[in-house]
């Protein structure tokens, strides 16, 4: 069941409600009705406010690969960050979107401004080493730390990402990462358990 036919299905949730315990008083059946639609509502206004949150960092997306940030682009980026998540969990997903590739907002923050900045200090530091000519790669195997599905896949991204070093294959939390010879910050550590810097943000 999609989010958006979850997200109205509160009055066939009160009928089968009347037809599972039929010998409440109706004092009783009220007061659990209550009880549940402040539940069922609090639940709901979480995934609107996540569901919102995904469409403002899409939108925001959308305008920086745009380069401009008019009336036009800020609409479109909203329509088509909505219809991306639609499709997604109409058509690609077995379950809520939220529920399956949930992430803390802090966790995506500090992932974010952790990335752009080894961006920026790999970028350079690749860069000495080209001029150097010490620019020999080798092929490392590195065991994270993070069991996670989607964690493991925001690690290997942010090391492709990253000037220097590519994620070149990935099997469960096991990774590949071709870089250079001198490179030393994830190692050859399969087996280890020793979690960098950067999944410790993403453990929260």
């Amino acid at each position: 069941m999609t989010w958006t036919k979850r997200l109205f299905s509160w009055e066939s949730y009160t009928s089968s409600l009347r037809y599972e315990f039929p010998y409440f008083t109706r004092k009783a059946k009220m007061t659990l009705l209550c009880k549940n639609q402040k539940v069922y509502l609090g639940e709901n206004m979480k995934k609107i406010l996540n569901y919102l949150l995904m469409i403002s960092v899409f939108t925001a997306l959308w305008i920086v690969l745009n380069e401009k940030a008019g009336l036009q682009q800020i609409v479109s980026g909203i329509i088509l960050s909505f219809i991306a998540l639609a499709f997604t969990n109409y058509y690609l997903l077995l379950d809520d979107y939220q529920e399956l590739y949930y992430v803390k907002t802090s966790v995506l923050l500090n992932y974010f401004m952790y990335v752009v900045i080894q961006i920026y200090k790999s970028g350079f530091s690749s860069i000495g080493k080209i001029i150097k000519g010490d620019h020999e790669v080798k092929i490392i195997e590195y065991e994270s730390c993070i069991d996670d599905e989607l964690l493991v896949c925001l690690l290997a991204n942010a090391i492709t990402l990253t000037p220097g070093t590519v994620t070149i294959d990935k099997s469960g939390n096991k990774l590949k990462i071709l870089c250079f010879e001198t490179y030393e910050e994830y190692g050859n550590t399969v087996g280890a358990n020793v979690c960098t810097q950067l999944e410790e943000i993403l453990k929260g």
